[in-house]
């Protein structure tokens, strides 16, 4: 083959890479030159960019041709490059989300109710047994309440307040009851301080969690086939601790919950901001993970193999 000539389009051959050989490219064609001690061996000079098609080069002695690709050609594989990445990122986020997303079935942080009101028999979510208090902002009995806050030793006490409804889960469900607890804010005595849940049926829940006040508790034991407690003594000068109890439920059935004193000097736990979340637990959506992640690498490169060999 004559010195310098270049192949282009599908022309084929099988030779080793040459050792002597600049192509370059103008605007309107391919040409070739000899060059000595070019290092590295062969190197290109993109001047146009309007033929994106290969170009395969020869050496001198007609025993040496290899494929070479331009910048747009570079370009349009880097292209597809981010285009695996992004699918591969997009599958394996995938293989981690969830099903559903959590859901808060019950709020109560008593601002509807006047304030500084004593001996209080009704609480909108929640039948009261005894009496309870509601303080205010601002308040006469130095209690640093940012709004309404329940005292559960009414005047007089003490109450129990118990959730007007019980709300259904599912089996693998986590169910989340907090609140906002904090001891009388009158005097460095300690009050008790119990809260109470009852299931519909009796059953065998997991993975039960206690935070704030209760961290420290190991509430598997209170936590009977259908309903039980858990009390501690909580300092009444003890600063207001959002906390919490969690568990995942083995079967489907309903919750309600309760909060109550023992306390009966009329000054007892404050406690506020009562919620309930239901959250499903986290699933692999199907189809995702490894296989996807296969899969879909798999196609992309096929793809590209076919780009780069197409007539």
């Amino acid at each position: 083959m004559p010195a310098g000539r270049v192949l282009s389009g599908k022309q084929e051959a099988v030779h080793q890479r040459p050792e002597g050989l600049k192509a370059e490219l103008t605007r309107n064609s391919y040409t070739a030159q000899s060059v000595e001690n070019l290092n590295p061996p062969c190197s290109m000079k993109l001047q146009s960019q309007q033929k994106l098609t290969p170009v395969l080069t020869s050496t001198s002695n007609g025993d040496d041709s290899y494929l070479e690709f331009n910048k747009a050609s570079a370009a349009l594989f880097w292209g597809d490059f981010m285009k695996i990445r992004i699918i591969v990122g997009l599958i394996a986020g995938l293989a981690f989300s969830s099903t559903a997303s959590a859901t808060q079935v019950f709020f109560q942080d008593f601002e509807s109710l006047t304030p500084n009101a004593l001996s209080v028999t009704t609480l909108p979510g929640f039948s009261v047994t005894g009496q309870v208090d509601v303080v205010g902002n601002p308040n006469t009995y130095n209690i640093a309440a940012l709004s309404n806050i329940v005292d559960l030793d009414g005047s007089p006490g003490p109450g129990t307040i118990t959730s007007s409804t019980s709300f259904a889960f599912n089996a693998g469900d986590r169910v989340t009851l907090s609140f906002l607890l904090g001891g009388a804010q009158r005097n460095s005595v300690s009050d008790n301080f119990t809260l109470g849940w009852l299931l519909s049926s009796a059953m065998t829940v997991t993975n039960i969690v206690g935070t704030g006040y209760f961290d420290y508790l190991n509430l598997a034991s209170a936590f009977a086939p259908a309903s039980g407690s858990q009390s501690i003594n909580l300092a009444g000068d003890a600063g207001f601790l959002l906390s919490s109890v969690s568990f995942t439920a083995t079967a489907a059935g309903s919750f309600g919950f309760s909060f109550g004193s023992t306390s009966a000097d009329n000054v007892g736990p404050l406690i506020d901001n009562i919620g309930l979340d239901i959250s499903p637990v986290p699933g692999p959506v199907m189809g995702a993970g490894l296989p996807g992640l296969v899969i879909a690498l798999g196609a992309l490169v096929a793809l590209r193999r076919r780009r780069m060999f197409a007539a």
